[in-house]
């Protein structure tokens, strides 16, 4: 059972990995999408999108991108899709 949950958790590591967004036929905006579902809402509840102003997503992302393990590429997408710029 341990190799198992192992297993699997590399498969959806990998699977849901943003190495997997730049081959695919996603929008910067489907991308930023799945990022910010990825990303965020492993550790807490995704918040709604317009809960804050584009200039509150941009100290929250910056705060949130180490934890997150956020890439500039992926902050900028993120940020395109919480604030409908893509």
């Amino acid at each position: 059972m341990k190799y198992f949950l192992i297993g699997l958790s590399a498969f959806f590591f990998v699977s849901c990995s943003p190495h997997n967004l730049q081959n695919s036929n996603m929008t910067p905006y489907e991308k930023g999408e799945k990022l910010f579902r990825i990303k965020c809402s492993s550790c807490h509840a995704l918040p709604q999108k317009d809960k804050f102003a584009s200039n509150q997503w941009d100290t929250i992302l910056v705060k949130m991108s180490n934890k997150a393990h956020l890439r500039e590429n992926e902050i900028h997408l993120i940020k395109g899709y919480l604030t409908n710029q893509n």
